[in-house]
């Protein structure tokens, strides 16, 4: 589009393209949008991705805890199954949305093996301390070790969860 102005009495033609009019506040308002939003995208997905690996290295250990408790024939083993990425970097994924209902009742199950396996071993401990033995502690010694299957039984379906986070 072309005005024409008039400036003293000569007449001089001045050209308005349409990006220094409404056009080009309209790219800029989009453009500006967009990058704003990448770094905030980016940074998302950086945080989201920690979580994950945090998350998944702790199952992974998890696991490997649970494979030495059934191979070393230890009742009640001074550690614990770690539980400290559920619970700090789990939360943040579902604030997130990036967690559905399939892979929530997958993580959650495992975590409920593990909390079950430490709860176990805190009561064996308990028992070691008052000097017990006998059939209950046998019993739990029993329970813990099918609570350590089940933790080794979910780790595939837990690893394999993350795909969809």
């Amino acid at each position: 589009m072309e005005y024409t102005f008039l400036s003293d009495l000569n007449s001089c033609p001045i050209t308005i393209d349409w990006w220094s009019g409404g056009g080009g506040a309209i790219v800029g308002v989009i453009l500006g949008s967009v990058l704003t939003y990448i770094p905030v995208f980016c940074t998302e997905r950086k945080k989201r991705n920690a979580l994950k690996g945090n998350l998944k290295a702790e199952i992974k250990k998890c696991a490997a805890m649970a494979q030495v408790y059934l191979t070393d024939n230890i009742t009640s083993p001074s550690y614990r199954l770690p539980t400290i990425a559920w619970m700090n970097a789990y939360p943040e994924l579902l604030r997130s949305g990036h967690v559905d209902e399939p892979t929530a009742n997958i993580l959650i199950n495992f975590y409920i093996e593990v909390d079950s396996f430490n709860r176990g071993l805190n009561l064996m401990d308990e028992w070691r301390g008052n000097n017990g033995t006998g059939t209950l502690q046998n019993a739990e010694y029993v329970r813990c070790q099918l609570k350590a299957q089940n933790i080794l039984n979910r780790l595939d379906s837990s690893l394999v969860s993350f795909n969809s986070i």
